[in-house]
């Protein structure tokens, strides 16, 4: 949440609709074949009957949608509450410098944390999936040492904390490899996963990460960052 009121997480809906007709039909139809044609467009009850469907498939995706919005059900809804409790300027440092000491992050955010998390699971569907991967890609990069809150969700209890262990937990059985669903996934399995430069994020103070100045070893917060990047 930025200081001018804009919105760093976009909504989007939480139900998909997708269309049951396979997108393939249409190239497979001998185009010249007037029969086949006439079969196609004379509303049959078959036809009629998909197109109903069809019809109250997407009604019911809309106001499925809207409903789950005012609930406050959703990655997006859940992720603008976790974003909206760190504020802005000095409220967020010292929220921020809170994340350090469990006994002061309270319970809500825990529970925002591991809701957000239960919706990267391959019981959702994908495009839920998907609006979970990148609230959570945003959040991690927003509000550094917000990552082990994700990690100690329910449904990361006994999972490694590493990429490949992450990225398996929300493989889906029915094989959906969609580019961009993956790709999400991916950053999201990374941002989570502990590597040195998680580890040296969260052990460096909110301070010194608000600015640029040389520590006591001569490098910055920065330089730091930009070495074990190309250590990993």
């Amino acid at each position: 949440m930025t200081s001018n009121g804009s919105d760093p997480l976009a909504s989007g809906p939480l139900v998909l609709y997708v269309d049951p007709l396979p997108s393939g039909l249409a190239g497979e139809t001998d185009l010249g074949n007037p029969e086949r044609w006439a079969a196609i467009l004379n509303p049959i009850p078959g036809r009629t009957l998909y197109e109903v469907y069809s019809t109250v498939g997407q009604t019911l995706g809309t106001h499925t949608n809207r409903l789950a919005h005012r609930l406050g059900l959703g990655p997006d809804v859940v992720a603008q509450k976790i974003a909206t409790f760190f504020g802005t300027g000095g409220e967020r440092q010292l929220r921020l410098t809170a994340l350090r000491n469990d006994h002061e992050i309270p319970a809500k955010l825990e529970k925002d944390c591991s809701r957000l998390m239960g919706y990267t699971l391959p019981n959702e569907s994908p495009k839920t999936q998907r609006q979970a991967f990148e609230r959570i890609v945003t959040l991690i990069t927003l509000f550094p040492g917000l990552r082990l809150h994700f990690c100690r969700s329910n449904c990361m209890q006994s999972v490694p904390i590493s990429k490949d262990d992450i990225s398996a937990l929300w493989d889906r059985s029915d094989g959906y490899l969609d580019p961009e669903w993956s790709f999400w996934r991916t950053f999201a399995a990374t941002c989570l996963s502990e590597t040195s430069i998680s580890v040296m994020l969260e052990k460096t103070s909110v301070s010194q990460l608000a600015n640029c100045l040389h520590d006591n070893g001569g490098l910055s917060v920065i330089e730091r960052l930009l070495i074990a990047h190309g250590c990993e």
